[in-house]
């Protein structure tokens, strides 16, 4: 076993009783930009189909409709008049169809339009949509753009199993094994990566196996986890809407702790419901996920740091806040788009504690790219390779102690 001794396990003193929200200081969001909920588009008769949200009626999204209908094409983006790109295949392309005028891409902002109740107009320039299948519209216009309205959708993810992620080279057989032992173990768990490096669908895949007789709470701003558990409650944000307030992740989780969850999932941590997480972690509910954008995992911890600060409390110390984390996240994944748009877990690390002021990390699992040399024939290793890193990690005890055991040559 790793020398290094796990975290003590401590409530938090800073907040222990408290359930209520705390107003989050305005010079805390002047750099968060993500919004705290989204229109979701009713379905009409599949989950295909548009239809107004106002007269019932199919609507026409010309040759948008084909590239939705495509399954192979993962973002559209309609760059007003100058073309359409396309995202497939992990490769951005420019499609083959165009939108030549004005008046025709006006048409197209009425039809998305129609979707939604809300005005688009100079003084709401902006519309964001989640359609029946889940795929997000982000529809903007003058005076926030120059050369005219500008639409994207990035379709939702086809859901895969963890088994068909394996054959798409996403990690390697030993560590879906080693990542299935850590879910069904119940660790707490944060998946870092990139915008479009495949969190969520990782973490759907990764849900697989959650026992079923476990109760989980999902927290989401768009519905994109699909699992296929009996005992599950999906719950996603609401957005301001003329005096409705909106309702925000951190309300609904401070909510769901009052559901008697076994597992609380949140779609992504943005704000200050990042410390209402960790306070969830360290109290009882254990095999918690989140995802959370970051360039790299020390990136992550960091990030994290931030969104805590954001909570709001007074006397929230930065110490208080690592502290915290090292108590509560036991592992870390991180996920990359690499060469040719392929998607990848580029490190597995567990976080072993405090060393100091600085939360410590252990590598568990790595990848690496190694090109072929030309010059070299005796080469036989090159392309994906993912590597263990030889080191035992601190919570197999704890693993053990749930029936859940590795061969000793495992990460040999």
């Amino acid at each position: 076993m790793s020398g290094k001794l796990p975290p003590d396990r401590v409530p938090f003193d800073d907040e222990k009783t408290d359930p209520g929200i705390k107003q989050i200081p305005s010079e805390f969001l002047e750099d968060e930009i993500t919004d705290p909920g989204i229109i979701v588009v009713q379905p009409g008769n599949s989950e295909a189909d548009l239809i107004s949200a106002s007269t019932g009626i199919p609507i026409d999204l010309g040759v948008i409709e084909d590239y939705l209908a495509d399954p192979s094409i993962n973002e559209i983006m309609v760059n007003d008049t100058r073309n359409i790109m396309l995202e497939k295949a992990g490769r951005m392309i420019q499609a083959n169809a165009r939108i030549e005028t004005t008046e025709a891409l006006t048409k197209l902002s009425r039809e998305v339009m129609k979707l939604t109740d809300l005005p688009f107009n100079p003084e709401n320039p902006t519309i964001d949509l989640s359609l029946p299948d889940g795929s997000r519209l982000n529809m903007i216009g003058p005076p926030l753009t120059r050369s005219g309205i500008c639409i994207t959708i990035r379709k939702f993810p086809k859901r895969y199993s963890m088994h068909q992620l394996q054959q798409l080279g996403t990690f390697d057989e030993r560590m879906g094994v080693f990542l299935q032992k850590c879910i069904a173990g119940r660790l707490n768990i944060m998946i870092s990566g990139g915008t479009g490096s495949g969190k969520t669908t990782l973490l759907a895949a990764l849900s697989g196996s959650i026992s079923k007789e476990e109760r989980v709470i999902t927290i989401e701003d768009t519905p994109e986890l699909k699992l296929s558990l009996p005992n599950v409650v999906q719950m996603y944000t609401r957005p301001k809407m003329g005096n409705t307030e909106a309702i925000t992740q951190r309300e609904l989780l401070v909510n769901s702790l009052r559901m008697r969850p076994d597992r609380i999932i949140l779609g992504e941590c943005r704000r200050g419901e990042a410390l209402d997480m960790l306070q969830a972690m360290n109290t009882g509910h254990d095999g918690s996920i989140t995802t959370l954008h970051a360039n790299t995992p020390r990136d992550g911890l960091a990030r994290l740091e931030t969104l805590c600060m954001m909570a709001g409390l007074q006397n929230l110390s930065q110490i208080a806040v690592r502290r915290q984390i090292a108590a509560s996240l036991e592992l870390l994944i991180h996920v990359e788009r690499v060469q040719g748009g392929k998607r990848r877990i580029t490190k597995i690390s567990e976080i072993t504690g405090m060393e100091s002021d600085v939360i410590s990390l252990q590598d568990l699992f790595h990848y690496e790219f190694i090109a072929k040399d030309p010059y070299n024939k005796n080469q036989t290793k090159f392309g994906d390779q993912f590597i263990c890193d030889g080191y035992l990690p601190n919570f197999l005890d704890k693993l053990k102690l749930r029936g859940i055991e590795f061969q000793p040559r495992f990460f040999g």
